[in-house]
């Protein structure tokens, strides 16, 4: 594949160039002239692929409109690919990368066809004239229920030598010719092995050695040279019901090394977990969802080592993004509100908000109106829903936060996580009446006593009487924050 950028800035000028077909520009052959050619901007590209794949499925239908089914798959995948880019005038990228990557999903589905909805009976004939393929699937999508469930695990290599050279320079310009000669033939074999579970992490590491060094000699020192090894654990949930509402949840761990051999030379170690929810409701056929509301959390674990080295102490990044669609002033507030609440207790060590370093809250959001009472009952009048928008919260741990968190106590997790404003009250009484079991980690107490101190006012039968979940244990438990 070559892409060439047009001279011009509007795409429409240019049409008269795309359909030139008289001006076309392939990859072959492999001179140093062509190299030197490039213009800036213009890019080869050289992939191979070879893919491996079987899928097993088992189908019941149990009652009339209700099918139940169970699916496994496995993928075992191998690419190879060239690129060759021209930077700038002096400038010239050519990088080569290999990529493995095997996944075993397995998941289940239950799904029930609403058969009061038939939007065919309005008459077959009418349907297949006159009513489009685009249409028919919309009436299939609103006629399904369905709740489903999946489990995919995926390991992967990936090898990436990338070297910058002067295209302006005959010498190097037939270097890289010759590179791209030898190099795809080398790369379809080693994507062949890779693909075909035929390689091994030491022949890998090997053959990539070698490649390395051969490059070396000819077009100088890497640039870039690395081998990247991960692993991917996903769960997915899915609950569609037509017309009301689709739901997704989804959660994802995440380990990744790489190794590099150029520069410092070492490990980096990668660690990521995130849960995510997409939720949508009252979905309309062409029109899509009135209300839509995603959001996630995605906790990642950075350190690296030098070569022959230990791992160093490491960074820790909490992300939470949301997006919505049609969401009310009050929930979005209330969203960066939690935001801001997090930010107050950074630096207090258990002391409890420091309204200096919440967010400004009031300048991008500011209070809502006064609540509106109809005339003619008490009820509060709605808020407007016309907000469309995203959020995204980042709070970095360096090196130094990270040794605290992991040296703090018992006590100072407890003394932390009452100075929490939703846990202010409870946590100050534990504090004073409860203990902690070094044994379990739990936080003990007297529920009697915590009754007293915190009686339900929805519960008709009075403080100090027990409900059932107390009544299954005369000393109530609650597991510590840690």
């Amino acid at each position: 594949m070559v892409i060439r950028p047009l001279p011009g800035k509007q795409t429409c000028k240019e049409l008269d160039t795309l359909i030139d077909l008289r001006d076309i520009k392939t990859v072959l052959p492999f001179k140093g002239e062509r190299v030197t050619a490039m213009k800036v901007g213009e890019l080869w590209r050289m992939p191979f692929r070879l893919t491996i794949g079987h899928t097993e499925s088992l189908g019941a239908t149990p009652v009339d409109d209700l099918h139940v089914s169970l699916t496994f798959n496995g993928t075992e995948q191998g690419a190879a690919t060239l690129t060759v880019y021209r930077l700038s005038e002096s400038e010239l990228r050519f990088r080569f990368r290999v990529d493995r990557v095997e996944i075993r999903t397995r998941g289940a589905r239950l799904v029930q066809t609403i058969p009061g909805v038939e939007f065919a009976a309005l008459g077959t004939d009418i349907l297949s004239k006159f009513v489009s393929k685009e249409i028919a699937k919309q009436l299939r999508r609103y006629t399904e229920a369905s709740l489903g469930y999946s489990r995919a695990r995926s390991q992967g290599k990936r090898v990436v030598l990338e070297y910058i050279v002067d295209p302006r320079d005959p010498v190097q310009a037939q270097s890289v010719a010759d590179a791209l000669h030898g190099d795809f033939q080398k790369l379809v074999k080693m994507g062949w092995r890779l693909g075909t579970q035929q390689a091994t992490d030491a022949s890998t590491e090997e053959t990539y050695r070698e490649l390395q060094a051969a490059h070396d000699a000819e077009l100088g020192a890497a640039r870039f040279a690395a081998i990247n090894a991960y692993t991917e654990k996903a769960r997915s949930t899915t609950l569609n019901l037509p017309f009301l509402t689709s739901q997704n949840w989804a959660s994802l761990t995440a380990d990744d090394t790489m190794t590099r051999y150029t520069d410092v030379q070492g490990q980096i170690h990668f660690q990521r977990a995130d849960k995510s929810r997409q939720s949508e409701y009252f979905n309309i056929p062409w029109v899509g969802p009135l209300v839509k509301d995603q959001a996630q959390r995605d906790v990642q674990v950075v350190t690296a080592a030098k070569a022959g080295e230990a791992y160093g102490d490491p960074i820790v990044i909490y992300l939470q993004q949301h997006g919505f669609l049609r969401a009310t002033e009050g929930s979005v507030r209330d969203k960066a509100q939690q935001f801001s609440e997090i930010m107050a207790l950074a630096g207090t060590r258990g002391g409890g908000p420091n309204p200096r370093m919440a967010l400004p809250l009031s300048a991008a959001l500011p209070e809502p109106p006064a609540p509106v009472r109809s005339w003619d009952d008490d009820r509060r009048g709605g808020e407007p829903a016309n907000r469309k928008g995203a959020m995204a919260f980042t709070l970095v741990f360096n090196q130094e936060a990270v040794k605290q968190l992991t040296a703090a106590t018992s006590d100072d997790i407890i003394r932390s996580y009452a100075a929490t404003v939703d846990s202010i009250p409870a946590m100050k009484w534990l504090m004073e009446n409860g203990r902690l079991n070094g044994r379990t980690g739990e936080v003990e107490y007297d529920w009697r006593a915590a009754r007293k101190a915190f009686p339900d006012p929805f519960n008709d039968r009075g403080a100090g009487q027990r409900s059932w979940e107390e009544g299954r244990s005369r000393a109530w438990r609650a597991r510590c924050p840690a």
